[in-house]
């Protein structure tokens, strides 16, 4: 990586000199919420968002740090130089997208933080915890499509969509690869594997044991197997992990396909299956919880409201070692607690707590459950402004280690 790894702010300052060397006239500012460099282009404003450059940046070794700062100001300078397109070529060019549903939220928190005037894109529930929405691929960018843009092109969502599917039928004649033990890996490296969830007949053409399993990591990553094959959900599991880290992450959940739909895959019974599978789901947690924590804190830094949004960990348990999240619910602290496998309880003053032990989600819904009111936000948080009784305490059995 390069000698030191900067933050964010100073990352940022690095890309607009790169800019300004590259002699792009554009007024430039840095919007520090949304980690965005923010361009006067035409009569709008154009976002260029930092994280992806930023995640590249930091993990292009040594010496590589020149080379993708390059890269990335050449697509900057062809997006921001780019022609519109006509109403024929933006039909043509349309795809179906399928993000992860935090993407949606985090953009609308986002929004509301900046107090802008920027019409969100046109999504449609794909199934719990993903989102369908429409992009316009041309050369050198990726736009999402929104209601006014359907009715300039003339086009209800139904009908734009159907054009989509087909336009990335299109694209995709090549056979995904066999990486062994059942499991399938998407071929393309396009922007849109993970978006080949919604050609369902592509997704039953391979032969898997069971139902067909599929996990969307990443853009690029479209990995499938069957729900009979536990070797080969395990090996999916660590793949997927594995892709998660990708800088463009959707999601590391799996789902199962049934009758041409997508719903999310409960777990098999067997232990070892299970545990590789649980873990995906709090690979995701621990990320969507990480951003929506920060949105949130600079939302009440704003708004002067003094609540502890708790954080998710992800950890593995000391004596079984299978993956968990917790997080913490403290007296005397109004909270906004994720909603966690376990929760560590702790009693006194916050800056020397007496640390009570784990208690299970379940059971401390069952005691305290009326102390934990749902906010109706994705992914769910729960407030709490009081800390449970000690009759509550005796209804639930802790844990004093994970």
């Amino acid at each position: 990586m390069p000698l030191f790894k900067p933050s964010h702010a100073r990352f940022a300052r690095i890309v607009v000199s790169a800019i300004r060397r590259a002699g792009l006239p554009e007024p430039i500012e840095y919007d520090d919420d949304s980690q965005a460099l923010v361009f006067a282009h035409g009569q709008d404003k154009a976002y260029f968002h930092l994280g992806n450059a930023y995640a590249e940046y930091c993990e292009s070794g040594l010496f590589g740090g020149r080379d993708v700062l390059q890269r990335w100001m050449a697509s900057l300078a062809q997006v921001l130089s780019e022609e519109p397109m006509s109403p024929e070529e933006t039909v043509a060019s349309l795809l179906p997208r399928v993000r992860d549903r935090w993407y949606y939220e985090s953009l609308r928190m986002q929004v509301g933080l900046r107090g802008l005037d920027t019409t969100m894109p046109v999504t449609l529930e794909f199934t719990d915890g993903l989102y369908l929405e429409l992009v316009v691929d041309s050369e050198y960018s990726l736009r999402s499509v929104t209601d006014d843009q359907l009715e300039e092109l003339g086009l209800d969502f139904n009908a734009a969509l159907a054009k989509a599917r087909d336009n990335l039928w299109q694209h995709s004649n090549e056979n995904f690869i066999d990486l062994g033990d059942g499991v399938y890996r998407s071929p393309w490296s396009d922007n849109h594997d993970a978006s080949r969830m919604f050609l369902h007949d592509l997704i039953w053409q391979l032969p898997v044991r069971g139902r067909h399993v599929a996990t969307i990591p990443n853009r690029d990553t479209l990995l499938v197997t069957g729900a009979d094959n536990l070797p080969g959900l395990q090996r999916m599991a660590e793949l997927t992990l594995e892709a998660y880290k990708h800088e463009r992450q959707v999601s590391a959940s799996p789902y199962v396909l049934d009758n041409g739909s997508w719903a999310p895959f409960p777990a098999p019974p067997d232990k070892a299956t299970r545990q590789a599978l649980h873990k995906l789901h709090v690979a995701d947690a621990t990320v969507f919880y990480g951003e929506q924590k920060d949105l949130l804190n600079a939302i009440h830094e704003k708004s002067g409201e003094d609540i502890f949004v708790a954080s998710l960990t992800g950890v593995s348990d000391n004596n079984t070692g299978e993956w968990f999240s917790w997080c913490s619910w403290g007296e005397n602290v109004v909270s906004m607690l994720p909603r966690a496998d376990k929760v560590m309880l702790a009693r006194g003053e916050p800056r020397k707590p007496e640390l009570l032990g784990f208690a299970k989600w379940d059971d401390l819904r069952a005691a305290a459950g009326d102390l934990m009111k749902p906010l109706g936000m994705y992914p769910e948080r729960y407030r709490v402004d009081t800390f449970l009784t000690p009759d509550q305490l005796a209804q639930i059995r802790l844990e004093q280690t994970g």
